[in-house]
């Protein structure tokens, strides 16, 4: 027996033993052969490189910032406004055609080179907007999913929802808040109204009411606090945008990814509770214009519905605030280009008609000019991207698929190349018979092709609608003291004290 325990010890001890010098050969092995680990390693990062480089080569001949540069103004910048302005800079310092490339990270291209526009922007085949991905609540709605068939067939079925009976329908929704703000003017008539703020309270108001069902009460509470997550979601946003340590797969181990998604998750579940709400509605008694019925009988599903909605008061909420702001503005500095837009109510409705159709509003071409110049003049969007879904071939330069092409829209809608004395706010440029091709192509307030704005015709005849009630009740004059607005950018273009205004009833 003590044989046996002896032998058993004996060959654990070989085992070890063995064990050791197994443990030594290699270690010796690996220190020995470090050099060639090395040697590998370097080999492979230079293979990398090489087709890195192969592929992005043609890129280094577009002219751009330093790395360092970069850096400086992006990761080292106090605020947001300074990011954009400095983007927005490159075009005036190094041409039509930027790039800016932190190595090893994708180059990306800022442009207001028209090329680019036709054969980038306006292509339908580069459809996806990497920007609108940034925005989670927005998930798998219409202009964030990478799925064509998905995004084909839900944009399709809003675009033909918004067909001339929708758009007269909901028209009639939004002439009741226009009413209420008009009696607001009449009772605070001399006193400075700031538009900016009064249209950021209508426009989510009449929005949210437009995809609502008047069998649903949608509180002013319950707007206030949607509006309330979407400020905070965006503030943060901003705040990941700005800060270098939140770059990448860094920001998911930060105290701002943690409440962007909790911000987010509250719109989206704000979202959910609606929709079913609307669900339950009877469908006898169920509004049959409603674009949020149209893509459930569809066959869209829930979670994308509510994905949709998001969609719809993103896009027709923060984007026309600050061009129809502004454009009420130079209407009131100008007596002239006030004139002409009375002159045309005037002969289209008479000095008695009370209702506004939408065939009355069609036929009013000058004030459809103004609006396309307050787009032009002063877009709400600094940029908008496209993603490149197979390599290009412009001016000489190899462009490769997945390239992310930025296309500054002041830039190119105030450019000489396109439009004269641009920065001239001048509605008759876009009279029949007076618009430019080079115009006209110069021209992408709405997006185009298969990417134009999905609810293009109904916000240019809200738009539109707001303008003839307001000419048509008050004369509207600037201040007395020139006031000289704070213009800034985060996301969108605003005015950090106002865009303010006086109305004066007309006799």
């Amino acid at each position: 027996m003590t044989l046996k325990i002896k032998q058993k010890l004996d060959n654990k001890i070989y085992d070890l033993n063995r064990l050791k010098f197994q443990n030594v050969v290699l270690h010796t092995y690996v220190i020995m052969n470090i050099p060639l680990f090395l040697v590998v390693i370097f080999l492979t990062l230079i293979f990398i490189f090489k087709i890195y480089w192969k592929k992005f080569g043609d890129i280094h001949k577009i002219p751009g910032p330093s790395i360092f540069d970069f850096i400086k103004h992006v990761y080292f910048n106090k605020s947001s406004q300074g990011v954009i302005k400095y983007f927005q800079t490159l075009n005036k310092k190094y041409g039509p055609v930027v790039k800016i490339w932190m190595h090893p990270l994708k180059p990306i291209i800022i442009t207001t080179d028209m090329e680019y526009v036709n054969k980038i922007y306006k292509a339908n085949d580069h459809r996806i907007t990497p920007c609108f991905s940034e925005i989670t609540f927005l998930r798998k709605g219409f202009t964030v999913t990478p799925h064509y068939d998905i995004w084909k067939h839900d944009k399709h079925l809003i675009m033909k929802t918004f067909d001339k009976e929708y758009i007269s329908n909901k028209l009639k929704k939004y002439e009741k808040k226009y009413d209420e703000l008009i009696n607001k003017i009449h009772k605070n008539q001399g006193t400075p109204i700031d538009l900016q703020e009064a249209f950021n309270e209508m426009f989510i108001e009449i929005i949210m009411r437009s995809l609502n069902d008047s069998n649903i009460e949608l509180t002013d509470k319950e707007i206030k606090d949607y509006l309330n997550y979407r400020t905070i979601y965006f503030d943060l946003l901003l705040e990941k945008m700005n800060s270098l340590h939140m770059v990448g797969f860094l920001h998911k181990f930060t105290k701002n990814y943690k409440l962007l998604m909790e911000y987010g998750e509250k719109i989206v579940q704000f979202g959910q509770i609606w929709l079913k709400k609307l669900q339950n509605v009877d469908e006898k008694l169920r509004d049959q214009t409603n674009v949020v019925y149209a893509m459930l009988n569809g066959g869209i599903p829930f979670e994308r519905v509510v994905d949709n909605m998001s969609v719809l008061i993103q896009g027709g909420h923060d984007t026309g605030i600050f061009p129809l702001s502004l454009a009420l503005q130079e209407i009131a500095k100008n007596v002239e280009l006030q004139e002409n837009i009375l002159n045309e109510i005037l002969s289209v409705l008479g000095p008695d008609k009370t209702s506004i159709t939408l065939d009355d509003i069609n036929k009013m071409y000058y004030i459809q000019a103004v609006m396309k110049e307050s787009l032009r003049r002063y877009h709400s969007l600094p940029f908008l991207d496209r993603k490149l879904l197979y390599d290009m071939t412009i001016k000489n330069v190899k462009i490769p698929k997945d390239t992310i092409v930025m296309f500054n829209f002041p830039g190119i809608m105030t450019s000489e190349e396109n439009y004269e004395d641009p920065l001239k706010f001048k509605p008759e440029r876009f009279l029949k018979g007076n618009v430019t091709s080079k115009a006209h192509k110069g021209f992408i307030g709405f997006g185009y092709g298969v990417k134009i704005c999905a609810g293009k015709h109904l916000a240019t005849a809200a738009t539109k609608l707001l303008i003839i009630k307001l000419i048509r009740e008050f004369q509207i004059i600037p201040l007395e003291n020139d006031h000289e607005m704070e213009i800034t950018c985060d996301l969108l273009f605003r005015s950090l004290n106002g865009i303010p205004i006086i109305f004066h009833k007309r006799k």
